[in-house]
């Protein structure tokens, strides 16, 4: 498993600041978030904000309990309340570095690569 004190710390910085701004502010969970992308995808859908793009509400906790649950991209709401109870289960029980060295581990960078390890070898052709 990557440790996040082997990594740059701008890769560390992008991927909180891309993914989860508030990544230690939060308990897993971001409730603010979750509403900002509902009233941004109601917008979307309904045509009040046709050139929209459609947001997630999830934080780093909430995908990697995704992963790890293997809760597939066709969201319904028994898998957001699983994801969400085994986000904040994940985030009493682990630390904020064990967390990022997890989802850094096994989340799809897309390219088949799973884990930072793998997407560094299939974009750049070289180890991490």
């Amino acid at each position: 498993e990557i440790q996040t004190d082997e990594l740059p710390k701008l890769l560390i910085d992008g991927l909180i600041q891309l993914e989860d701004r508030h990544f230690y502010d939060h308990i897993g969970v971001s409730p603010s978030g979750i509403m900002r992308s509902m009233v941004n995808n109601l917008k979307v859908v309904s045509g009040i904000t046709p050139n929209g793009t459609m947001q997630g509400g999830s934080t780093l906790s909430m995908g990697l309990a995704r992963n790890l649950l293997g809760i597939n991209r066709k969201r319904t709401l028994f898998g957001k309340i699983q994801e969400i109870i085994l986000a904040l289960r994940i985030e009493i029980r682990y630390s904020k570095s064990e967390i990022l060295s997890t989802y850094l581990g096994r989340v799809h960078f897309g390219r088949l690569a799973i884990g930072i390890g793998s997407a560094s070898e299939a974009y750049f052709g070289k180890p991490l």
